[in-house]
């Protein structure tokens, strides 16, 4: 009897070690694409290129503005575009 319990503690064991070996792996994962996702926007924003960040942004992203104003993706990119073409059109901080 004491044979059975120690076997089934093993196994119990055994599988909380293999799950958290692969919770530990995708977690390393997940933190590389995320930090690759940062690092393309942040890309985007040096060389100010829209296009850079547009595949990472899903269909359905909303963006709001310093002034509560929502935008979505599609006008977000264009409004970047306008902006790259005609410097006068950026926002004052003041």
């Amino acid at each position: 009897m004491i044979r059975s319990h120690v076997w089934c503690l093993l196994g119990v064991l055994s599988l909380a070690a293999a799950a958290s070996s692969h919770a530990q792996q995708s977690s390393v994962g997940t933190e590389k694409t995320i930090d690759t996702l940062e690092n393309q926007w942040l890309q985007a924003q040096r060389t100010n290129n829209p296009d850079l960040v547009s595949p990472i942004l899903a269909e359905k992203f909303v963006y709001t503005d310093g002034e509560g104003k929502l935008d979505t993706k599609a006008a977000m990119l264009a409004d970047a575009k306008v902006d790259l073409r005609d410097p006068t059109s950026a926002q004052s901080l003041s």
